[in-house]
């Protein structure tokens, strides 16, 4: 059903019951009725229309999706075609900002750098959490906070857990 045809029956549904309205034969408590893609409400006046999802809606967001995957292979397949390809040992070397390599790359090192990105990330994204929950703070009500408290001690625990290994120690 297109746009137009969508507008028409909305309109036919309104003025059906600017009709009934008029004519005083609206019930003060009837059950919803779907008229097309639309619910009319008929609980009290005036009537309140409200869209009811299809899957039509999301053709645009699966268009802009493949647009975007398909940027990034096009992007990708043009960069290793057109790409030069020319090969040599200096070419081949490693470059750091300017400085000679000293000793070899494959030294090994403390994986505990790598740990605390990977806890950084990990906390950063679950205090990420809190802020829906402080934006709907009201509507949650009681059960809203009590899961947020729950969840906060999980958080906490898993910090005081990472704290006791001395993960965040570094020599």
């Amino acid at each position: 059903m297109n746009k137009c045809n969508r507008i028409m029956v909305l309109e036919r549904a309104v003025q059906k019951l600017t009709n009934a309205i008029s004519q005083q034969l609206l019930p003060t408590k009837a059950s919803p009725t779907v008229v097309g893609q639309y619910i009319c409400h008929y609980s009290h006046l005036p009537c309140s229309v409200e869209h009811v999802s299809s899957p039509q809606d999301y053709v645009p967001i699966l268009i802009q999706t493949l647009i975007a995957v398909g940027f990034v292979g096009f992007a990708l397949s043009a960069a290793a075609w057109l790409g030069p390809k020319i090969h040599g040992r200096k070419k081949d070397e490693n470059f750091e900002c300017g400085i000679e390599q000293q000793g070899n790359a494959r030294t090994p090192f403390s994986v505990k750098y790598l740990l605390i990105a990977i806890l950084f990330v990990l906390f950063d994204v679950e205090v990420i959490f809190l802020y829906p929950w402080a934006v709907n703070f009201k509507a949650l009500g009681a059960i809203g906070f009590i899961e947020m408290v729950v969840f906060v001690t999980f958080v906490l625990a898993g910090l005081y857990y990472v704290l006791r290994k001395g993960v965040m120690k570094i020599e």
